[in-house]
């Protein structure tokens, strides 16, 4: 963090120890097994009081003062507004497929909405159990407004075919840290779509050129007298163009993942003070190869 106005830099730092992260996953893990999932709440709050506990901010950690319970109570809640939900399903499934089609939509637009209304309380929880130095952080607007905002932002990046995204993303993060509080201190926040749209928009035209090259090889090269077989013959040329779009897009999920994170988070201030983050595309990459390993190995061991 930085403050202009004095000649000063408090870092953030992380001093925990991968073994004991280990530790708690696995044994997290096992016992989930054991209590048919339950432990899960558990599970969080043990993670969550590790980070916390181990990140210091000018030599000062962290304090999470979330309960398990309150996890649980709270899931218990989403349960019952669902409930109705699965009955929903029931009555459709005996119902016509076009009426179930229509029927099934509706319900997934629904739960699309309720997951960023459940989001939103989920960061409040959050953060109004996080302290720093003795101050809490707090998150104020409305879980209502924000899950909108996110629906009408997705119907459109969905009708744009992802032309909207960088509008999306910089709105949503700036509904969400604009009603961040430090104590009394509300955050504000500078990101603009701009620091998104460039590098957004080279990987959009880089994939969607090549899809466009594989589709013109794939017609161009199609027998016009050929069988029916012939027609579900694998092109190399246009398998080539394929493979080279999902190899781009795959990349391009880190590179904005990280590019987007860090401009968003140094965009944000408090009062006179202002954060600076650097995350590498590498970083996460490497995240989630040793996730996936470690993914592996528990399904391997426990199921």
């Amino acid at each position: 963090m930085k403050n202009p106005g004095v000649d000063f830099q408090a870092k953030v730092t992380f001093i925990g120890a991968r073994f004991r992260l280990f530790a708690i996953m696995l044994s997290g893990y096992f016992l989930m097994l054991l209590t048919a999932g339950i432990y899960r709440f558990w599970l969080v709050t043990n993670k969550r009081r590790f980070y916390w506990s181990h990140t210091q901010i000018d030599g000062d950690a962290l304090e999470y003062t979330g309960s398990a319970v309150q996890l649980l109570v709270g899931f218990l809640f989403a349960v019952m507004i669902f409930i109705p939900l699965y009955g929903f399903f029931f009555y459709l499934s005996t119902q016509s497929s076009e009426t179930a089609v229509i029927g099934y939509s509706g319900a997934a637009i629904f739960m699309y909405f309720m997951y960023g209304y459940a989001a939103y309380r989920g960061r409040r929880f959050l953060l109004s159990r996080t302290l720093w130095r003795g101050i809490r952080f707090q998150l104020s607007g409305s879980a209502w407004s924000y899950a909108f905002r996110r629906l009408f932002w997705t119907v459109m990046t969905v009708l744009t075919l992802g032309l909207a995204f960088p509008f999306m993303s910089a709105n949503l993060w700036r509904y969400r840290y604009s009603h961040t509080w430090f104590g009394d201190r509300q955050c504000s926040f500078a990101g603009s779509w701009r620091q998104i749209a460039v590098p957004f928009y080279l990987y959009y035209l880089i994939v969607a050129g090549l899809i466009f090259a594989g589709v013109n090889a794939d017609i161009t090269s199609a027998p016009q007298n050929g069988s029916p077989a012939d027609m579900y013959e694998l092109n190399p040329r246009a398998f080539g163009f394929y493979s080279g779009a999902a190899l781009v897009a795959y990349t391009a999920y880190f590179h904005l993942r990280a590019h987007i994170t860090s401009a968003m988070l140094s965009s944000l201030s408090i009062g006179r003070t202002r954060l600076k983050v650097v995350v590498r595309a590498r970083s996460l990459f490497w995240l989630q190869i040793a996730y996936s390993f470690f993914l592996a190995i528990v399904s391997v061991v426990f199921l």
